[in-house]
């Protein structure tokens, strides 16, 4: 067995000359794996692969319609917990698909959130992926860039997907105590796929505000701080649903809570 020196693509077409008649076998990055028999001395093979993207979303809960408020970005509460979607676009030839998610640390995982489901190319409506077909891992991961999280699609799932066909995976975070108001906490993905090769990022990002409050009693004309006040901030008005604060400061002059 001989092997030639690889040659790296400068545009869409590579050229071997000067090699030997005989069998190949030929392999690419996207996952092409073929064997060459003939003794043609010019044959052309044509790459019959494609490259996946990925394309990332998260939930906007406080819209009307929230279940179909989809974007790059939305604004969350400390304890709330924010939905995530990731979308595969598969390619034929489809191998090693794995998707990496990180999360920034203020954006506690749900491991147990996780669902797939694979929408064929042509066909209107998604079906569920058993479990079976994947793995999903939080612990145990690459040393360089290491994730948060990153599901690992089997052989057996990715060699039924065909050009274009849309797998769906979506998952959940909780923004935990340690989000500052007037912050935005970011969550990258992206594929895995073939040799090692890797798609295009995507980010979605999540923001907190700072709510500033003042509890104040009427003294000889003037607003006075109060002393010792609570109060409860609630998302209804029967004071249902609370919405839990974190105190970040407090000026004991005004009685500003920050």
């Amino acid at each position: 067995v001989v092997e030639h020196t690889p040659i790296k693509a400068e545009s869409n077409t590579v050229k071997f000359e000067g090699i030997s008649l005989g069998y190949y076998v030929v392999d690419s990055s996207a996952g092409t794996l073929c064997s060459l028999t003939t003794t043609n001395p010019t044959v052309t093979i044509q790459e019959k692969n494609g490259v996946p993207s990925v394309e990332k979303k998260v939930q906007e809960d406080s819209k009307v319609n929230a279940a179909d408020e989809w974007g790059k970005s939305n604004t969350a509460d400390i304890g709330q917990t924010v939905n995530f979607q990731t979308t595969i676009t598969a390619q034929s030839g489809a191998q090693n698909y794995v998707l990496h998610d990180k999360m920034d640390a203020e954006l506690t995982f749900g491991i147990n959130s996780v669902q797939v489901k694979l929408k064929k190319n042509g066909e209107e409506t998604d079906n569920e992926v058993e479990t079976s077909k994947y793995e999903v891992k939080n612990s145990g991961l690459e040393d360089s860039n290491p994730c948060t999280f990153h599901v690992e699609f089997k052989k057996e799932f990715c060699d039924t997907l065909k050009a274009d066909d849309k797998i769906i995976v979506t998952y959940s975070a909780t923004l935990d105590d340690d989000a500052v108001p007037k912050t935005e906490y970011k969550n990258e993905t992206w594929l895995k796929y073939g040799d090692n090769n890797e798609t295009n990022h995507g980010v979605t990002k999540t923001k907190t505000f700072e709510l500033p409050v003042f509890k104040y009693t009427m003294k000889n004309s003037t607003e006075t701080a109060l002393a010792d006040a609570t109060f409860t901030l609630s998302k209804n008005a029967d004071g249902s649903d609370p919405i839990e604060l974190v105190s970040v400061s407090q000026d004991d002059t005004t009685g500003d809570i920050y």
